[in-house]
């Protein structure tokens, strides 16, 4: 049980750090990482451009877009067989590669 929670908790910390990568790559390309608000001002559109913190959109509670492109992206995959979505894996372990080459070589 404390395994199957232990992983759980590791999946949810790396959604949440790519959904982070992707707002300040956003922020960083377009000038803004788009959002929609939840807490004070409830369902508004927020443009989030602060560099000082570790997140765009400063103290705001948020919910940002980049989750529902990450939703987008895996939820139709969770639903699949492994042996359904082997293409995808093969995509993953070559971008893994590229990424650890590019990590040892710069």
């Amino acid at each position: 049980v404390s395994f199957f929670g232990y992983l759980v908790l590791t999946l949810v910390s790396y959604i949440v750090q790519t959904a982070q990568v992707l707002d300040h790559s956003s922020r960083n390309v377009f000038g803004c990482a788009y959002a929609v608000g939840i807490w004070p001002d409830f369902a508004t559109g927020i443009c989030g451009t602060h560099e000082d913190t570790t997140t765009p959109f400063a103290e705001a509670r948020v919910l940002p877009l980049s989750f529902l492109g990450i939703a987008l992206l895996c939820a139709p995959m969770a639903w699949l067989n492994l042996d359904d979505n082997v293409v995808l894996q093969w995509v993953a372990v070559i971008g893994l590669l590229m990424l650890g080459a590019m990590w040892l070589v710069f």
